[in-house]
């Protein structure tokens, strides 16, 4: 065997629409001589050793039989056969480099389903960690595939498990994991199936996973990186100049105050795949986060700004500020500002953020506020002050959300531990509406407006009081009822109003 399979001519197809790439991204985009390989494994050499020590639960090519599984070398492709009638086996395959995530790279695997079921898939799992962590794209029979987060009884799929035209039986389905930029294409027999955004690896293993009831055939497995120029390369965001259209997005105040040990995660949510876009979102976050940095003095460096965050990113992403939070074992300050969708769970009235692919019908794509508030505000810090211009008082199943950013639902209060302050932009069944005059959400144009007046030197009571008192007014203007709300902890419920923003 040997890589001729990928000589193809270049045809490039590349559409776009706004601000987001929609196109039909061809396989032959990336062309053989392009292709630099990490690694490469076709089981032709019959004399090759594919075994390690067994010590482990997931083994190396290995080859012989145990328990239900069975493993050896045929022909040129490696067959894997599980007969348990539940769950699946999995080999690891023993990589020599770890896979730089920051340059293009394509991972492929050839596989035909010998015997399969219709419930449990065979394929390839990336990125994974020794807990489980990790991401696997398959297929089982009735020519169904899957692009799953790991393990799946708690992440929720990228792709559920979806019929496709591509998928051959009784014959070998090439199945793609590229990666160009910051987007993830996944291709069946060179075809393009689903795109979405890139998510960080957990670790460095790759496994490939025989399913219960089924037996695979591999022809080879490869591991490249793809060097395309710089013009052919898949930007999922053009990101356009923001027009300035309000007072608090221009000649924002500087200060000379260096902050190295405050650190910042903002998410600005605002184009859904499932719900209609919050107005305004990204421009909250992006101006928001240069406020923290030019007028907090917090580095560029110490502060994370997320634009339509996917589940997966807005997990990694609270984990990073977890990590800084333990790192620094109480001895920083910490700020969270999140615009987006909120919702409820109707019968637990439970509130959750809502990522960019979360789905309103699905609350496992959404991640619980209480979550965000145990993982980050539970941990020792000098003061944490969340910022949460959403509301979580629902939205019709249909996403028919009006212009506002959640619906009618009274939610269960989040108690909030440690040194935490929570600024919550409406209360109970309100809507944390827009302020369109000023291209802003209401809450966080008047947050900002505050913090401009006084060059952030300003107490959280007196921040509090001034956006209490504003948005309860202009949203009296605007015919609707939007009252923020402060919520503090018990260790600091006395001494909040002293403390000081910068």
């Amino acid at each position: 065997m040997n890589l001729t399979f990928l000589r193809k001519p270049i045809f490039i197809l590349l559409l776009f629409f706004c601000n987001n790439v929609s196109a039909q991204v061809s396989y032959q985009q990336v062309s053989f001589e392009q292709k630099e390989i990490l690694f490469y494994e076709d089981f032709n050499d019959s004399n090759k050793v594919y075994q390690d020590d067994f010590t482990g639960e997931y083994f190396k090519f290995i080859r012989g039989n145990f328990s239900t599984n069975s493993y050896s070398v045929k022909n040129g492709n490696y067959i894997l056969e599980e007969s348990s009638l539940e769950g699946s086996k999995a080999c690891v395959v023993d990589i020599p480099k770890k896979i730089d995530q920051k340059r293009n790279f394509e991972i492929e695997l050839s596989l035909n389903l010998q015997k399969a079921n219709d419930k449990y898939g065979s394929g390839i799992f990336w990125g994974m960690n020794s807990n489980g962590n990790g991401y696997g794209f398959y297929i089982k029979d009735q020519a169904n595939y899957k692009i799953a987060r790991l393990p799946s009884k708690t992440y929720p799929a990228i792709k559920d498990w979806t019929e496709s035209k591509e998928i051959q039986t009784s014959k070998f389905n090439i199945l793609t994991i590229r990666k160009l930029g910051s987007t993830y294409f996944f291709f069946i027999n060179k075809e393009l199936v689903h795109q979405c955004d890139f998510e960080d690896f957990y670790g460095e293993k790759l496994f490939l996973q025989c399913g219960a009831r089924s037996k695979i055939s591999i022809d080879y497995v490869s591991i490249c990186y793809l060097n395309t120029p710089e013009q052919d390369q898949v930007k999922t965001v053009a990101k356009t100049p923001s027009i300035k259209t309000s007072d608090i997005d221009i000649e924002i105040p500087e200060t000379k105050n260096n902050k190295p040990q405050t650190f910042a995660l903002v998410f600005g949510n605002e184009d859904y795949e499932s719900s209609i876009k919050v107005a305004y979102a990204k421009n909250d976050a992006e101006v928001f986060s240069d406020y923290l940095n030019k007028t907090i003095g917090i580095p560029k460096s110490n502060i994370h700004l997320v634009l339509n965050a996917s589940y997966g990113k807005m997990l990694k992403e609270i984990d990073w500020l977890k990590n800084v939070l333990l790192s620094f074992k109480g001895d920083c300050e910490v700020f969270f500002y999140y615009a987006g969708h909120g919702m409820p769970n109707e019968e637990t009235k439970e509130a959750f953020l809502v990522p960019v692919d979360g789905d309103p019908a699905n609350f496992t794509s959404s991640i619980p506020l209480a979550t965000v508030y145990t993982t980050i505000g539970n941990l020792p810090s000098k003061k944490t002050v969340f910022f949460i211009d959403a509301c979580f008082s629902g939205g019709s199943r249909e996403g028919d959300i009006g212009s506002g950013r959640g619906m009618k639902l009274k939610p269960k209060e989040n108690k909030v531990e440690g040194h935490s302050i929570v600024f919550s932009a409406a209360s109970n069944t309100q809507i944390a509406g827009p302020y369109t005059e000023k291209q802003h959400g209401l809450f966080t144009y008047f947050l900002l407006k505050k913090i401009r007046d006084t060059k952030g030197e300003v107490s959280l009571k007196e921040l509090s009081d001034f956006v209490t008192d504003q948005v309860q007014k202009q949203s009296a203007v605007q015919g609707k009822t939007q009252q923020p709300n402060v919520s503090i902890s018990e260790t600091i419920v006395n001494d909040w109003q002293q403390l000081k923003l910068k």
